[in-house]
């Protein structure tokens, strides 16, 4: 047997000697022996190769040196075992054209291409190979002892427009089809191309062009309408560019799921975000218990709550504050940011709720919406800290620490979602801001219903000299700022009696040195704070003032 090999590198020669013997042994089990028979400067080497089994002096060496074809096969068409039909099939694109270039035959996926008009293009009914085609590739005339001569090169055909169907706008199958082509790749005017060899076929005079088309996409298979069952059995053309075809589906669809699932993690992210940010939202907006049912989706009904109670408070003259022609917008807005910031810490120290910030107006309630015994300790407490925290925020106007008028009750209230915010309603809530509304200022106003819901015993109770059923609750700085509870017959109580008694004289004392209208306006404000009961004060100085 002879191999013939061509190399443009150098030397490879012995190397394809060692592959030869190697792979007749491993795959074969069949020792051979490689001879070099010739070699030429352009790279083209033959080989002989030898089975070592085979005696070269015996009749069955010279057997096996006998050509395959010159003992077993035959060149007459009459030992073809397959029919035209056959071979038309086998070969769907090859066609046979005689000297005068006129085509008796191609194969079946061809005819499909050329158009019926084609077939009576001359009062002959020829069809002619220039009609039909163009050679691109090599460049030569179209001339056919010309063509023999190129007969060992790779042709190139271009079909011409005009004689060629075309099938995507023949075919609806194919619009079908094309459906999954994305513009930027689709071809436009697709040209059909086949390459393929030029066999002479000396015995008809004739030329057969032995070929298959020349795609490079899947996108021309089908604006071409062609499958792979047009490719010839021995073209793995074809099937290579379905392979890559749907490679590259299953790499496109991968990246689009990659880039979905990218883009899902970031919406879930920003997601995540807002959830957090309306969380938030909803704790400084609502109390804690109902901001977790209203995170759940669940529908929030409104509830009676019996024992609740309920603080009011504003600034004294805080309307002169804000028309004082020295003082600034911005001013306001510090002094009670200040001032709002420390009621929210004990808001939060006491356990008791915000409801809302009118202006100076401070609202605050316990027992909603989760019922509390110590209700009322833990606003008048709140209360008292409230007073003590005014006395370290001054007035930028005249430079003193600002008063706050605060009123407490305690009673039943309804409370329940009046958007955007946790309303609470009812008769207590009306009377903790009259509460507000009549107390002196620097005093915690509360009502005889507190002051009975009062759970510690730690406080005390002082008569005031000018009215005994007014009650004083005071702040004992001795016990570390605690207070405590004492009866009204106590040492302490007596004690305390001739403290506000000297207080008194002194209140009275100072009203020769006012005008006329300022004592009206203070002995009106006296009576109607002895009208509504009860104060409690602090040892500082500072009364709190308890209706009854």
């Amino acid at each position: 047997m002879q191999l013939q090999y061509h190399s443009d590198r150098k030397g490879l020669g012995p190397f394809v000697r060692g592959l030869v013997t190697t792979a007749s042994t491993e795959f074969f089990r069949t020792e051979v022996i490689v001879n070099q028979i010739s070699a030429t400067d352009d790279g083209n080497i033959v080989f002989e190769v030898i089975n070592k089994s085979i005696d070269p002096n015996s009749d069955a060496f010279e057997k096996v040196k006998t050509p395959f074809t010159d003992s077993s096969l035959s060149t007459s068409p009459g030992s073809l075992f397959f029919s035209v039909e056959t071979l038309c099939e086998a070969f769907p694109f090859h066609f046979i054209f005689k000297r005068n270039f006129r085509i008796i035959e191609m194969g079946n996926s061809l005819k499909r291409f050329v158009m019926k008009d084609s077939i009576v293009v001359n009062k002959a009914n020829k069809i002619m190979f220039s009609d039909m085609f163009i050679i691109t590739k090599p460049i030569i005339e179209l001339n056919f002892e010309t063509i023999l001569v190129f007969s060992n090169h790779l042709f190139l055909l271009t079909a011409r427009e005009e004689y060629v169907k075309d099938k995507k706008k023949s075919n609806s199958a194919n619009k079908i089809r094309s459906y999954t082509l994305s513009p930027e790749r689709t071809v436009a005017h697709p040209r059909l191309l086949l390459k393929g060899q030029m066999i002479s076929l000396p015995a008809f005079d004739s030329i057969l062009f032995l070929g298959s088309p020349k795609i490079e996409e899947i996108e021309e298979m089908m604006q071409l309408d062609l499958t792979i069952t047009d490719f010839p059995v021995y073209e793995a053309n074809g099937r290579h560019i379905m392979f890559r075809a749907i490679r590259n589906n299953d790499q496109d669809v991968i990246n689009k799921i990659d880039k979905a699932a990218n883009h899902l993690k970031i919406v879930e992210k920003k997601l995540r975000g807002e959830i957090a940010k309306n969380h938030k939202i909803l704790n400084e907006i609502f109390p804690a218990k109902i901001a977790r049912i209203l995170c759940q989706s669940i529908k929030v009904d409104a509830e009676n709550f019996e024992a609740v109670t309920c603080l009011y408070s504003d600034i004294v003259n805080f309307t002169a504050m804000c028309s004082s022609p020295v003082m600034k917008a911005i001013d306001i807005i510090r002094l009670l940011n200040r001032l709002y910031i420390q009621f929210d810490n004990q808001t939060n120290y006491y356990g008791t709720f915000k409801v809302e910030t009118v202006g100076d107006a401070y609202i605050v309630i316990s027992g909603v919406p989760e019922p509390v015994e110590d209700h009322a300790d833990r606003i008048v407490e709140m209360g008292l800290a409230m007073v003590h925290v005014t006395r370290t925020i001054f007035s930028p106007t005249d430079g003193k620490h600002i008063e706050m008028r605060i009123g407490i009750h305690s009673g039943s209230c309804m409370a329940g979602l009046s958007m955007p915010r946790y309303a609470v309603f009812g008769n207590t809530i009306t009377l903790a801001n009259k509460m507000e509304f009549a107390g002196p200022p620097g005093m915690v106003h509360i009502s005889e219903a507190t002051k009975n819901a009062l759970k510690k015993d730690k406080y005390y109770f002082l008569y005031e000299e000018y009215h005994e059923d007014h009650l004083v609750v005071e702040n004992n700085l001795n016990m570390s700022g605690g207070l405590f509870k004492s009866p009204t017959n106590s040492p302490i109580h007596e004690q305390k009696k001739a403290i506000n008694r000297n207080i008194a004289m002194n209140v009275l004392n100072s009203f020769p040195s006012m005008s006329a209208q300022q004592q009206q306006q203070q002995q009106q404000q006296q009576l109607k704070a002895a009208k509504m009961g009860r104060v409690i004060k602090r040892q500082t100085g500072t009364e709190f003032t308890v209706p009854r």
